[in-house]
Formats: structure tokens, C-alpha cells, sequence
């Protein structure tokens, strides 16, 4: 995941700059969006979240063009909500996220709910991400709304959100799994909400209201988010990176060296990783974990490589391990089922058995990724 402070103009992921355009994992599809605004489509069209109009294709095997005004867009398993360039909310998939949990349904076409939306100037919205069926909002003045069927109160307060309520001031950058959140404040402390029950934001008890977390005399520089566990970056007063995590070690994707399924209930710093990361993954993957080296061209890996998303050769790794690939500058690396995307300063690559999901060729080592366009 990119330190926080390069993604305030573009929602979840930074444009490239040579083709203006960005790509966003919602775990089991991606999103491409260009800067005029088309939206691509590709993946797991699981109650219809991909809106191309039905909920039969169960995969979408190619790129699929199906909107032309998107600013920002997010999902999840279940859902896509789009944010529209004429300031508009929309989505696809369960219908709880517009109910708040009431009357499951699947929603095919893309259905406006901007009206839920009245709390929220959504001319000043700068940012958007998804926990499960929530959707959180960060506007240009740092507040935090959230609207959805919060089923796990990743925002805290109720579960019921079917109109968007306010959820804290004074908010610099979010941060989302589909169980739980993370916000850091302008002073650049943590505040965690959510399940959390495994360890998974440092503690052994579900959170349903924010709880706050600092390192003293260290300053956040990223976070990595899975269900079960998350990684802090932090930078220390010596300009060193110092990388803590806790959870549930599931997968052996914590690169701890634990046991399998082993938790750690309290942020505890990773052993051997003083100054060599640089930057953490994007989204809530299911079997890796990745993390850029602080030389940028280089990319480690830990957990469990079922499906080849690795790009590295052991069967599994229980410690951070060097993908032997060279990049060029690693801008960002999104983890999704079946596949790992890494977007360079040049390309954009993919890894994974992906063929059946996304109809992507099976590769084991990263390969660039094809493009609509």
C-alpha cells in the first residue's frame, strides 16, 4: 500500500501518470478506471456487483467497459459502489449495502442512492474505501462518514447505516479489511475499529467503537489490512522504517515464523525487518501478504502460494522471501483471490492462477498484465 499522503486526489489508488488510468482489487474482481472516466470491468460477478447489466455471467473473463463517469470506485465480495464525476453515488451487487442489512436482494444495475447521502457535501469527497457491505468517505476538511450495513461495525456505532452518518473529525487517511478499519489523524495517531476478536488490531476483543494505538516517537507509514491480521510501517526518529503486526497468523502470512493459525494479540515488531520495507500491500487478500523493499525495485512475499500468486518458488514461505523478479520502481501491489497485481513506474504485472476467475492466463512468475486499451 502507498503511504497515504500520494493518494489524496485520486480515491483508493494513484493514477499512472503515462496512461491515466488506475486498477483497484475488490478481493475477487478488478476495477480499472481511466481518468475520463471509463470503467473496466473484469472477475467475479457475484450477485451482479460488476454491473454489466445481469447476474447470470459468472465471470467476466475480459475487460468490459460498463460505465463512462467514475471518479472513485470501491467493492467488496458482494458489491461495487461507484462515486461519479457529477458528484453521484451508485452501486451494484447486495442490496443491503442501500438497506443498511434489510431484504437481501441482488441489485444487477446500477442503482443511485445518492439521496442516502445527505449528511455528506459530496463535493468535498476525496477518498472512498469499503469494509464488507460499508462504504467510508473522506472529504477535503478530514471528515469521515460511512454509510452501509456496517454487519460487523468496522465504523463503529450501529450496524444500520442505510444513510450516511458522520464518524469522527480531524481524519488524515483510512484505512479497510472487510471486518474492520483503521483512520490516522492529522497528529498521526491510529484509531481501530471492528472485529478484531483473533488480534487482528492489536487486541483480543471486538472493538464497536474507535480505540486509539500509537508508537512513541514514531511516525505511520503505512498500513497493510487482511481479515485476520494487519502490518504498521512506521518510521522511526532515526529515519529507519520499523514494521509491527498482530492477528491471526492464517496462511503464514504474517512472516513471523509462527505456527499456522497462531495469534498475536499485541502489535509486536517483526524480527529482521528494521529499514527493509518501504511501502505495504493494498486490499484484503486472501492467502499473501506483500511488502516493497526499501530498495523500491525489490518486492517480498509470506504465506501460503496455493495459487501461484507469489511470483516467487517456494510452495510457501513463513518469512518474508525476495521475489526474484526485478521491478522499476514499485508504485503499489494489490492482493486479490487467485492474484497479485504489482503497478511499476513502467507496468503493470499480474500473478496467478487467474484464467478461471478472470480469464487471465495462468502465469507463476509476474507477468504484464493485458490492458483494454
Amino acid at each position: 500500500m502507498l503511504p497515504f499522503v500520494r493518494l489524496f486526489d485520486y480515491g483508493n489508488e494513484v493514477p499512472d501518470p503515462s496512461s491515466g488510468f488506475r486498477i483497484i482489487s475488490t478481493g475477487d474482481a478488478l476495477l480499472l478506471i481511466t481518468k475520463s472516466g471509463d470503467l473496466w470491468v473484469r472477475g467475479y460477478n457475484r450477485y451482479g456487483k460488476l454491473g454489466i447489466g445481469n447476474n447470470t455471467t459468472t465471470y467476466v473473463r475480459d475487460w468490459t467497459k460498463v460505465r463512462s463517469d467514475v471518479k472513485f470506485a470501491c467493492g467488496s465480495g458482494l458489491l461495487t459502489v461507484i462515486f461519479t464525476k457529477d458528484n453521484r453515488i451508485l452501486y451494484c451487487g447486495d442490496k443491503w449495502f442501500e438497506t443498511g442489512g434489510v431484504g437481501s436482494a441482488q441489485i444487477f444495475k446500477w442503482t443511485d442512492v445518492t439521496y442516502q447521502f445527505g449528511a455528506v457535501d459530496l463535493s468535498t469527497v476525496r477518498d472512498m474505501k469499503m469494509s464488507y457491505y460499508t462504504i467510508g468517505l473522506l472529504t477535503t476538511n478530514n471528515q469521515l462518514y460511512a454509510k452501509g450495513f456496517d454487519n460487523n461495525l468496522s465504523f463503529g456505532g450501529v450496524s444500520n447505516k442505510a444513510t450516511a452518518v458522520f464518524i469522527a473529525n480531524n481524519v488524515q487517511e483510512l484505512y479497510t479489511s472487510l471486518v474492520s478499519t483503521i483512520y490516522v489523524d492529522t497528529s498521526g495517531i491510529l484509531h481501530r475499529c471492528g472485529m478484531s476478536s483473533n488480534g487482528s488490531l492489536g487486541n483480543n476483543v471486538n472493538l464497536t467503537s474507535y480505540l486509539s494505538y500509537s508508537q512513541p516517537g514514531m511516525t505511520i507509514k503505512d498500513i497493510g489490512m487482511m481479515t485476520t491480521n494487519t502490518g504498521l510501517l512506521y518510521t522511526d526518529s532515526s529515519a529507519r522504517t520499523r514494521y509491527f503486526i498482530a492477528g491471526q497468523n492464517l496462511n503464514k502470512q504474517m512472516g513471523n515464523a509462527a505456527a499456522a493459525n497462531a495469534i498475536t494479540s499485541t502489535y509486536t515488531e517483526l524480527s529482521g525487518s528494521v529499514d527493509k520495507f518501504s511501502s505495504l500491500w493494498e486490499n484484503d487478500g486472501v492467502l499473501m501478504t506483500f511488502a516493497v523493499g526499501k530498495n523500491t525495485n525489490q518486492l517480498f512475499y509470506a504465506g501460503t502460494n496455493t495459487f501461484h500468486t507469489s511470483g516467487g518458488v517456494s510452495s510457501f514461505a513463513d518469512t518474508y522471501e525476495l521475489v526474484p523478479m526485478v521491478f522499476n520502481d514499485i508504485q503499489e501491489v494489490l492482493c486479490a483471490q487467485r492474484l497479485s497485481v504489482v503497478h511499476d513506474s513502467t507496468k503493470w504485472y499480474y500473478c496467478g492462477d487467474a484464467n478461471s476467475m478472470y480469464g487471465l492466463p495462468d502465469v507463476s512468475t509476474f507477468t504484464e498484465l493485458p490492458l483494454p486499451f
